[in-house]
């Protein structure tokens, strides 16, 4: 019965929410990749590359996790003054701008000192993300499957977590292939997740659609009638069969 009704829900996604929840589906699939894996990259690369101690590692992250705070009231500075997809186009527009010039800077220890400022605009970038994407996903569900759509939400946040740190570690190990650019294939995932919010419609045309009537609890509504209905059928199918050959057998017995 869950396998089923996954299967209607996700088959629903597809038929009646195209361009909405299938469109931030997908790109909560790549946006989640990327940012989930840029800290686990970004400390392998602060290793290898610009010669950081662990106590270092700690420091920038304290100062990543501290620029999180100021992240995430832009976030909604301009969700409030835009709409939350416009929001997360942008941090994702600059996240890509960001990694491309942190990682092709950092080249060495010389520039160490650049570490902590590339570490504000990194935190400032995560604090953006996630507000700006729950935000969009809290006002895009349709109304009775909240709970059921967060499981599709947590599937497709977590489905792809491998793939970064594993193109990552590829890249790294190819004799030809300097370490920054594998840090940098990470701008892919933000594109790709960057370009299905593109394809969403405007924002106004998104809540339009979620104040409406949830279709797909209607279509999964009638379907368990047709169920029933059908299963119904059946078993006055049957009850007749067996009256009319209890009849039978009454037949004979008075013959």
């Amino acid at each position: 019965e869950g396998f089923r009704q996954v299967a209607s829900t996700a088959k629903g996604i597809f038929q009646y929410y195209p361009t909405t929840l299938l469109w931030f589906f997908i790109a909560v699939t790549f946006g989640q990749a990327g940012t989930a894996s840029f800290t686990q990259i970004a400390v392998s690369y602060l290793l290898e590359v610009v010669d950081f101690t662990t106590v270092q590692i700690g420091l920038v992250a304290l100062v990543v996790l501290l620029s999180t705070v100021p992240g995430s009231m832009i976030a909604r500075y301009i969700g409030k003054r835009t709409s939350p997809i416009i929001s997360i186009k942008i941090q994702l527009f600059l996240f890509i701008v960001v990694n491309f010039v942190g990682f092709l800077t950092l080249t060495g220890p010389k520039v160490a000192y650049l570490v902590w400022v590339f570490a504000v605009f990194w935190g400032m970038m995560l604090g953006w993300y996630y507000p700006a994407e729950l935000s969009i996903f809290s006002q895009l569900m349709p109304k009775g499957q909240e709970s059921e759509l967060a499981g599709f939400f947590l599937y497709c946040a977590n489905v792809l977590l491998w793939l970064p740190v594993l193109v990552f570690t590829f890249m790294n190990e190819a004799k030809d292939i300097h370490i920054k650019w594998a840090a940098v294939s990470l701008n892919i995932y933000f594109l790709l997740a960057f370009l299905m919010y593109q394809l969403m419609p405007a924002w106004s045309v998104c809540l339009d659609v979620v104040r409406g009537e949830n279709r797909m609890l209607r279509n999964v509504a009638q379907e368990r009638k047709e169920e029933n209905d059908g299963g119904a059928n059946v078993t006055g199918g049957q009850k007749d069969e067996e009256d009319s050959s209890f009849g039978e057998e009454n037949k004979e017995y008075d013959a």
